[in-house]
C-alpha cells in the first residue's frame, strides 16, 4: 500500500470516519492503485471490486476523483459509472497526493429504486441477465441519501483528514483559494471581447484595479483581480513570462500611489521591488496569478493601517523586519517588539503571507540589496553589510539562489550608462 509512514494513520481516518457514516469508507492507493476498506462496503461496491471485469472502472473512478479533490482542495461530490453517488477527499501529506478517502454507495433521494444507470453496462460485459440483474438488485437496495447530509459527509472527512495530521489545513486553504481564483478568472473570460485586450485597454484596467484596491472589500477586490487577470492572460495566451511583464504595470502604479498617498519612496521602491521578486518565483499561471492577489490584498491593507486601523500580527512583523533588516535579527527580538509569541508569530507569518519568518526577513533583504546594486556604487561588501548579510558571499550565494544572477552581472543589467541614455 502507501508504506508503513502514513498506513496506521489512513487506516485510523478511515476507521473513525466509518464509525461516523454508519459504513464503510474507502481508501484508494493510487502508488499501488488498490482499494482499502473500513467497515463494512456498500453491497454493489463489494460485488464490482471483486469482478475482474469491473474493477478497472471502477479503480479509473477512484483516479479521477482523487485527481479533482487534490485540485481543488475541498471534497469531490461524484456520481460513479454505477449511478452511485460518493464523496472523496485527497490524502496528501506533505503535499503529495497518496490517494482519496471516499464514502458512498448512496442513491440520490430523487432516484426511483429499479432506475439503474449502470445497467446497459453492465449487460454487455456479463454473461448472463441474471448477474446483471443481481447489479440492478444491489443498486434498488442502496440507501438513499439527501444532498445536505452528503455534504455533512465530505466536510467530516475533510475536517478528519487535518485532524489526522495527514493533510495540512493551510496547504489546503491556500490550494483551495488558488482553484477558486482560477474558476473566477475562467468566468470572467468567457465575458472579454477584443476590444478588452488591446494594450492602452489593458494599462487603464491596471489603474483601475491599483485605484480600487484602496477602497474595496477582500470579496470585490478578489472579483476585481480576476477580471484583470482574465484580460491579462488573453492578451498573452497564458504565457508565464508575458504574465509576469504584464504584471509590472500595476506593480508600478502601487509604487506610485503609495508615494502620492504619503509614503516614502525609498520603503515603496523596496516594496515594488520585493513584490516583482514573489513574482519572479511562481513557476506556474496559477502561483503568479495568486502571488498577485496577495500582492493587492497587501497594499489594501497596509493603506487601512495607514488610515488608523490595526496592522495585523504579520503585518506588523514585516514592519519590523523592514525597520531592523540591517542588524541581526532573531524571532525573540520581533517577539518582544510586536508583542506576540514566537508560535504565533510563525503561524500567522505563514497563514497570511505563506512564508516563514526568516523567508520574510531573506525576501526583504534582498529587496534592499537589488535597489543598491541598481542605484548606488556602493561596493558588494558594503552593500552585504548593510543590508544584514553576514558576509559578501553570503550575500552573493542568497542572490544567485533567487535570481540566478552574481551581483555583478545584476548590477550590469540594471545600471544604464551615460553613452547608452545619449544614444
Amino acid at each position: 500500500m502507501t508504506g508503513t509512514r502514513y498506513d496506521d494513520a489512513i487506516g485510523s481516518l478511515i476507521a473513525d470516519a466509518a464509525r461516523h457514516a454508519g459504513q464503510g469508507v474507502l481508501f484508494y492507493d493510487r502508488g499501488a492503485q488498490r482499494v482499502r476498506t473500513a467497515g463494512e462496503a456498500p453491497p454493489l461496491c463489494r460485488l464490482c471490486l471483486g469482478d475482474p471485469r469491473l474493477e478497472p472502472r471502477c479503480r479509473a473512478t477512484y483516479e479521477q476523483a482523487a485527481e479533482n479533490a487534490m485540485s481543488s482542495a475541498e471534497p469531490f461530490y461524484y456520481t460513479c459509472w454505477a449511478g452511485l453517488l460518493f464523496v472523496a477527499v485527497a490524502i496528501a501529506p506533505f503535499a503529495r497526493c497518496l490517494g482519496c478517502a471516499a464514502v458512498g454507495g448512496f442513491r440520490a433521494a430523487s432516484d426511483a429504486a429499479d432506475d439503474f444507470p449502470g445497467g446497459d453496462f453492465v449487460l454487455r460485459g456479463m454473461r448472463s441477465r441474471r448477474a446483471g440483474g443481481r447489479l440492478g438488485n444491489l443498486f434498488a437496495a442502496a440507501p438513499p441519501i439527501s444532498p445536505t447530509r452528503l455534504r455533512g459527509l465530505g466536510e467530516y472527512l475533510q475536517d478528519a483528514g487535518f485532524a489526522s495530521g495527514l493533510n495540512s489545513a493551510a496547504y489546503f486553504l491556500r490550494r483551495n483559494a488558488v482553484y477558486l481564483q482560477q474558476r473566477a478568472i475562467a468566468e470572467c473570460a468567457r465575458l472579454l471581447r477584443p476590444a478588452h485586450l488591446k494594450p492602452v485597454a489593458l494599462v487603464r484596467r491596471a489603474d483601475s484595479l491599483v485605484s480600487r484596491a484602496y477602497v474595496s472589500g477582500s470579496g470585490q477586490l478578489r472579483r476585481n483581480c480576476a477580471a484583470y487577470l482574465a484580460a491579462v492572460l488573453q492578451a498573452c495566451a497564458w504565457d508565464l513570462a508575458r504574465l509576469k511583464a504584464h504584471l509590472r504595470v500595476p506593480m508600478a502604479l502601487l509604487t506610485r500611489d503609495a508615494v502620492l498617498r504619503g509614503g516614502d519612496w525609498s520603503a515603496a521602491a523596496r516594496d515594488e521591488l520585493r513584490f516583482a521578486a514573489r513574482l519572479d518565483q511562481g513557476r506556474t499561471v496559477e502561483d503568479v496569478c495568486y502571488a498577485f492577489l496577495e500582492i493587492l490584498s497587501e497594499a489594501s491593507t497596509r493603506a487601512s493601517n495607514a488610515d488608523g486601523v490595526a496592522p495585523a500580527l504579520s503585518e506588523r512583523v514585516v514592519r519590523w523586519l523592514e525597520r531592523n533588516y540591517s542588524m541581526p535579527v532573531t524571532m525573540a527580538g520581533a517577539s518582544r517588539a510586536v508583542g506576540a509569541s514566537a508560535s504565533s508569530i510563525v503561524k500567522r507569518a505563514r497563514r497570511d503571507t505563506g512564508k516563514t519568518f526568516h523567508q520574510l526577513l531573506l525576501e526583504i533583504r534582498l529587496a534592499e540589496a537589488k535597489r543598491l546594486l541598481a542605484t548606488t556604487r556602493l561596493d558588494l561588501a558594503a552593500i552585504a553589510l548593510q543590508c544584514g548579510f553576514c558576509d559578501q558571499s553570503h550575500f552573493t550565494r542568497h542572490l544567485k539562489k533567487a535570481t540566478t544572477l552574481a551581483p555583478g552581472q545584476f548590477r550590469k543589467l540594471m545600471v544604464v550608462s551615460e553613452a547608452e541614455v545619449l544614444k
